[in-house]
């Protein structure tokens, strides 16, 4: 597998491979790049970038940003707060460094860079979360 597949996979496992509070508040519907046609909300979905020059092939270190956005429709059809939610997701990933199981990769740091509430689009609330991910080959 490809590095951004095993990052991918490591997130996503992170987020929802196993029960937590972030995974039971958007019903396990966490995607990557976007949702499909019409989801369900509430929602997340998650986008990686990847810095070249924060690659270091001696070490083998892959510097990754993650970021995070849940959705969620305003009309009072989803049962929580999108700020709960939003709070849910960061307590699953904020110091998480050794709960990650990332093949041929170890966790090495988890940042969150920032948080916020981005204004309502078509009707729709989001909320995102930005992380930095530092790794080291194993």
């Amino acid at each position: 597998m490809s590095v951004q597949t095993n990052i991918e996979v490591g997130i996503y496992t992170r987020a929802v491979g196993a029960a937590n509070d972030f995974r039971t508040s958007i019903g396990s519907r966490f995607y990557f790049h976007e949702a499909p046609q019409s989801p369900t909300f509430p929602y997340a979905v998650a986008f990686l970038f990847y810095n070249p020059q924060g690659r270091d092939s001696e070490t083998l270190f892959e510097n990754v940003r993650l970021q995070i956005q849940i959705f969620q429709n305003p009309d009072g059809s989803s049962p929580e707060a999108i700020e709960a939610i939003a709070d849910k997701c960061m307590a699953q990933f904020d110091n998480s460094e050794g709960g990650w199981t990332v093949s041929n990769y170890t966790l090495i740091r988890i940042d969150r860079e920032s948080n916020n509430m981005v204004p309502i689009e078509e009707n729709i609330k989001r909320y995102q979360i930005d992380y930095l991910l530092e790794f080291q080959g194993t």
